[in-house]
């Protein structure tokens, strides 16, 4: 592998987990993490890429393929869905970003690097975030993303345009590994039927953490209509806080 050619960084997190190990205790945080690597790393998906390092409950995987890392991130998402054994549900939520990086020791740095973990981290349960580059890249006409939405990232300059993974193709041909709850993918469906990437609706684990009835993935429009709401909400705060400043700036002035 070349330095400074494009790479693809997958990073991924469980939702919650904190709140689980202040609810459970140290301990049983730790099996949960260890399950979590463990399932992800048994994903027929998972031998083509490099796993760079685990970060506390979550993991940094590294790809030359933007299609294969947007594959490996659906498959991870419908994996947890079907549970960890002695765990249930596992909510887990997944950013892709695509772009040049540095190795150094053992490990990789770079913009996209820092994209793809922010991109993970703005993500919801059960949701893959990839950015329009890896969209762009990621050259496959039965994969499905959501429209463009913009994301202003923690210490990125520049808003970034995402996309949410919204349906991944069963590939029937592709050899499988099954594991003891079933296909890596989910239930298996006819090869000719697209399967939705999963939303989780909330930490199984434990049970007083679940919400008390499954929450509904929101559609992108009805996101895109809540994010527009927020962003002009603050605009108009932003705007009255200023109108309400004026005039006291223009007194000290005089």
């Amino acid at each position: 592998m070349n330095e400074g050619t494009v790479h693809s960084f997958l990073f991924a997190d469980l939702v919650g987990f904190t709140t689980l190990t202040a609810l459970e205790g140290d301990e049983r945080a730790a099996d949960v993490a260890m399950r979590f690597f463990a399932a992800v790393r048994a994903l027929p998906e998972a031998g083509r890429a490099e796993e760079v390092k685990t970060l506390g409950d979550g993991l940094m995987l590294r790809t030359d393929d933007p299609e294969h890392a947007v594959r490996l991130g659906a498959a991870i998402v419908a994996r947890l869905d079907e549970g960890l054994e002695g765990f249930g549900p596992v909510p887990v939520r997944v950013g892709v970003h695509t772009g040049p990086a540095i190795a150094r020791d053992g490990d990789w740095f770079g913009m996209a690097v820092n994209v793809a973990a922010r991109l993970c981290a703005v993500a919801g349960d059960g949701e893959v975030l990839v950015s329009a580059t890896t969209r762009e890249a990621a050259v496959a006409d039965d994969l499905v993303f959501g429209d463009a939405r913009l994301h202003w990232l923690k210490n990125v300059i520049e808003p970034v345009a995402v996309h949410e993974v919204e349906l991944v193709p069963e590939r029937a041909a592709a050899p499988v590994r099954v594991l003891a709850s079933g296909d890596p993918l989910g239930e298996v469906a006819p090869a000719s039927e697209p399967r939705r990437v999963p939303s989780v609706a909330g930490p199984a684990l434990p049970a007083r953490m679940r919400p008390a009835a499954p929450a509904t993935r929101r559609t992108t429009a009805r996101r895109g209509a809540a994010l527009g709401a927020r962003a002009r909400a603050r605009l108009d705060q932003e705007r009255a806080c200023l109108r309400a400043a004026v005039p006291s700036l223009l007194g000290r002035l005089g």
